[in-house]
């Protein structure tokens, strides 16, 4: 089985791997491989064009009615309010912005069984429309929340890589059971069963099984035992099945997660460190891809092995001192760095590419989608971790500077918008587009994305001292007067020497200006004033 997103595979099983399909093939060339191959595509979401047309009030109104229909049947103790409770979630439902389509076995339909045939003729498969649909890995994220959530039983410190994948720092735990419980632990004799029948990646065939000799060995041992009860809970609680690496450090722990999938943990002993590391293609080694590997195979070195027999002065012939260091210990089994935790997310992104589009009308449709996708994201962060972010941006190929890829930010819609007005950050998002129109058009791709998040706690905080500045309390008539007093010996000293200068209309006006100063108006008789006036004005009209 495979799963499927528009046309290519994004996530296989491991009998499918096994029969040769590969992730990145189409529907017709996995069938091809694997006949009996099935597929299921991805959940995805559609605007929900119902919530379009009603306003917001209109929604409000349309909810409050179920409600009271419920409570009119409930006073009236009647026993069918199933019916009005489920009329009351359609009415939710209606006013959501957005809808999901869940997850679906596509079914599959053979035109030909002439092998000369291409594949692409000979294969069909039903299909989800990539213009009118987005897609939702909403139903993913839940799942993954679930299962940290019961890593961080086991310890706090996890350092999540991806939504299937994470770091644990159980150095604590590990510590403390070795201090308490040491007589308990540790077997006279040990067996497969006492090592949870884990794999030891580096082990020589011949040694046989490993037996824990040193502290750093028993506490591994320890560990291993933690791995395997973290993955039994998981498997018990949601029926998923995890693989795990055991090291006293990140790159081992990461190297020997992978090596015996699926369901399996794998330890690297210390003892082990170098012999793990030495047919290891260095692509394939955590932070080794990309320009350092590159460089490496330019120069005829392509597995660990060759660095661990070659000299740092060698090395450094195409190396920077830092990196030569960095990755000599990286190719001996050392890692110095921390697990940290990133349980707080910093930006979050929406993409959607799409067939080419002329018209902003047209992209209206794809700006929705991409934006409903963004706001689901938004929600989740403001339940999880209760954030909100201050910046929004937006992302674009501009066509009058050669495709090149743009994006523009702006400030964000306020968290009391987004949570009275579900299209707010839609609409919002619309204008911003707009305002690069010709920049845009013809698309083919946009992108949202949020960053600079704050605690809602803070925002509340920040909105109360900005009132508290903007409501200054009227100062008392003690420290008015002293002001008067101030400024009007600044003017006698004004006027006294415009007088010695003979300037007498200046000396006039500071004189005006001065008596202007002496006693504070009265606002509210000067108002009264000129309202009598109007008045009088208005009565004199109706009179004429």
């Amino acid at each position: 089985m495979g799963v499927i997103q528009w046309n290519s595979l994004v996530a296989l099983n491991y009998a499918a791997k096994s029969a040769g399909v590969k992730r990145g093939m189409k529907h017709f060339e996995a069938l091809e491989v694997c006949p009996k191959m099935m597929f299921v595509h991805v959940a995805t979401m559609i605007e929900n064009l119902d919530s379009k047309s009603k306003s917001i009030e209109e929604q409000k109104q349309m909810k409050q009615d179920c409600i009271d229909q419920k409570n009119s049947l409930q006073n009236k103790s009647l026993t069918s309010v199933d019916d009005i409770t489920d009329l009351v979630d359609i009415a939710l439902d209606e006013s959501s912005i957005e809808k999901i389509i869940p997850s679906s076995i596509l079914k599959v339909q053979v035109l030909s069984h002439d092998n000369s045939v291409p594949a692409f003729k000979r294969f069909q498969i039903e299909q989800r429309d990539k213009e009118s649909q987005k897609v939702s890995l909403a139903k993913y994220r839940a799942e993954s929340k679930k299962i940290f959530e019961m890593i961080r039983r086991y310890s706090p410190l996890v350092e999540k890589a991806s939504c299937d994948e994470a770091y644990v720092d159980i150095t604590n735990a590990v510590n403390l059971k070795f201090k308490y419980q040491k007589e308990q632990i540790f077997p006279k004799e040990y067996t497969p069963e006492s090592w949870r029948n884990c794999y030891f990646m580096g082990c020589p065939k011949n040694e046989g099984l490993f037996t824990p000799e040193t502290e750093y060995d028993l506490k591994l041992f320890i560990a291993n035992d933690i791995a395997w009860q973290i993955r039994q809970t998981i498997d018990k609680e949601l029926k998923y099945k995890a693989s795990c690496g055991i090291s006293h450090n990140k790159t081992m722990a990461k190297l020997g997660s992978s090596q015996n999938k699926p369901n399996a943990q794998t330890v690297v002993p210390i003892r082990y460190l170098k012999q793990a590391m030495k047919d290891m293609k260095i692509s394939n080694v955590r932070m080794c891809g990309g320009k350092v590997s590159d460089i490496l195979e330019s120069n005829g070195i392509t597995q660990m092995g060759q660095i661990q027999e070659m000299n740092k002065q060698d090395l450094e012939q195409f190396l920077s001192p830092s990196t030569t260091q960095w990755i000599k210990d990286l190719s001996n089994g050392i890692c110095f760095e921390e697990v940290k935790e990133r349980n707080i997310p910093t930006t979050a992104n929406a993409v959607k590419t799409f067939k080419k589009c002329y018209t902003f009308q047209q992209l209206e449709k794809f700006i929705g989608l991409v934006v409903l996708d963004l706001s689901l994201k938004v929600k989740e962060i403001l339940e999880d971790v209760e954030i909100f972010p201050q910046s929004f941006q937006i992302g674009f190929y501009d066509r009058q500077d050669n495709n090149k890829p743009k994006t523009r930010r702006f400030k964000m819609i306020s968290l009391h918008e987004f949570e009275s007005d579900k299209r707010a950050l839609v609409n919002f998002a619309t204008t911003q587009f707009l305002l690069f129109e010709k920049n845009i058009l013809p698309a083919t791709s946009i992108s949202v994305g949020i960053m600079n998040f704050k605690n809602i706690n803070e925002l509340k905080n920040e909105k109360a001292l900005s009132l508290n500045k903007f409501f200054q309390p009227v100062k008392n008539e003690d420290d008015y007067k002293k002001n008067q007093e101030k400024i009007n010996q600044k003017l006698n000293q004004e006027i006294s020497k415009s007088i010695e200068k003979n300037d007498l209309q200046y000396s006039a006006d500071l004189q005006k200006k001065r008596t202007f100063q002496e006693e504070p108006r009265d606002l509210s008789n000067s108002m009264k004033s000129k309202k009598a006036k109007f008045l009088k004005n208005d009565f004199e009209k109706g009179d004429n």
